[in-house]
């Protein structure tokens, strides 16, 4: 019996699968990040790290953590996938992300040569992915071409580099951040993060699409002023829908008045050709009985749509009255919090610095007695005081002591402590010290 056949497996001969990487291609650089390609588990995979003089750094080393850790909440097919933090030979502690075969936004589109509703399909495809993880609490603000790539396979999006993206879940990283063309004005001074600076961005990026005329007016919307923007995707995508039914009412009531128009004239032939002048004219007044009748629920439909869109305003702006009464709310949250921490630091800088007074005075007592029992035993004559006070044993001590402030203390403070130890090595010579002892 032949057991052979064209499609059966070969098992003398595959390409092993490893559990480690292997194959690792740096594919780019930034001034902070490395983003390398490589294989495991017979599989690309996307792995970013910090760069050598950076890995060390815990502020750094926490904004990549950050990023892995808002990205590992998201899963969606426009969105790229992150599978793990992990630390990697060679590269230290990566993101683990899904490799995306494709090019960016920014390629595709300087290309020119990509479909209107290709185009169309990719921004539905955006728009549901801003959505999606706005509505997980996270703001990407870095949204731009060049971090929207579009896969060769299908011509689908995948929204990637989330390293300036934030939420109010998190408390590090908070300052104004982005691509300077794509930012929002107010994203350029305020550290807090909106959705409302993605909808900026998203406009932008909308309007170098090239979409067509429905989205003219959303995008207009997108780079209104923050109070006047959309409060959110849905409102946009609500927006576009809406200007896209109007669209296609005004087409077909255009296609339908020369049909009509064009039925009336072969009934009038008809009439004229079969029945008397009389009859004609009475159709003719039936038919104009009814156009009256269309311009009547036409202008009907219209006052209806011009309600309900007062009606959307009167919301939008009750939303907007909500929403500035939460920021406001935040705000104060946020100073009074501010405050404390402030407090709290001055506290503990005065309590630190009060310890290393009385150490000091310690060191400097110890000292003087050392060298008075050197010099004279245990009594002292009052002439000798003042050799005792510019002893190089004292200062010695003070200087000695004063080079272990370094570094815990900035100078205006270590000035303060010396002062007091200066103070109190006085006092001692010419009170107190004839009764120290050690």
């Amino acid at each position: 019996m032949n057991d052979s056949s064209d499609s059966g497996y070969i098992v003398d001969s595959f390409e092993g699968i490893s559990r480690t990487f292997t194959d690792m291609e740096t594919i780019h650089e930034s001034e902070m990040n490395i983003v390398a390609k490589a294989k495991r588990y017979g599989r690309w995979w996307l792995l970013k790290a910090l760069r050598p003089e950076l890995a060390q750094q815990e502020n750094f080393r926490q904004r990549l953590r950050k990023e892995f850790e808002l990205m590992a909440q998201l899963q969606h097919p426009a969105i790229v996938t992150v599978v793990g933090l992990e630390t990697v030979d060679g590269l230290g502690e990566c993101i683990i992300m899904e490799y995306v075969e494709g090019h960016d936004l920014a390629y595709i589109l300087s290309n020119g040569d990509t479909p209107l509703h290709q185009r169309q399909r990719m921004a539905e495809e955006l728009m549901e992915a801003l959505e999606y993880i706005h509505a997980k609490g996270i703001v990407h603000r870095d949204l731009k071409p060049s971090n929207i790539m579009v896969t060769d396979n299908g011509g689908h999006i995948k929204l990637v580099d989330f390293g300036l993206a934030d939420s109010d879940s998190h408390a590090i990283f908070k300052q104004p951040a982005g691509t300077p063309k794509y930012m929002s004005p107010e994203q350029k001074e305020i550290a807090r993060a909106d959705v409302r600076n993605d909808i900026y961005s998203l406009g932008i990026i909308l309007g170098q699409m090239s979409l067509g005329g429905d989205y003219h007016q959303v995008v207009g919307k997108c780079l209104n002023r923050a109070e006047q923007r959309y409060l959110n995707v849905a409102e946009l995508r609500s927006d576009l829908l809406r200007y896209r039914r109007r669209r296609k009412r005004i087409l077909y009531l255009c296609m339908a008045v020369p049909i009509m128009l064009l039925m009336a004239g072969i009934s009038w032939l008809a009439w004229q050709w079969n029945t008397q002048r009389q009859t004609v004219e009475k159709q003719q007044t039936m038919l104009e009985s009814q156009m009256e009748e269309i311009d009547s629920q036409r202008s009907k439909m219209i006052q209806m749509e011009q309600e309900v869109f007062l009606a959307h305003d009167e919301q939008a702006a009750q939303r907007n009255t909500v929403s500035r009464l939460t920021d406001s709310i935040v705000s104060l949250s946020s100073d009074n919090y501010r405050q404390q921490e402030k407090e709290k630091g001055e506290a503990e800088r005065e309590m630190r610095k009060n310890e290393a007074k009385q150490k000091g005075c310690a060191i400097v007592e110890r000292a003087m007695w050392q060298y008075g029992v050197s010099l004279y035993g245990d009594s002292v004559p009052d002439e000798y005081i003042g050799i005792i006070l510019r002893s190089r044993i004292v200062e010695n001590a003070i200087s000695d002591y004063r080079k272990t402030l370094a570094g815990r203390f900035d100078e205006q403070e270590i000035v303060e402590i010396m002062m007091a130890l200066n103070q109190h090595q006085k006092d001692l010579a010419h009170t107190k010290w004839k009764s120290l002892k050690r």
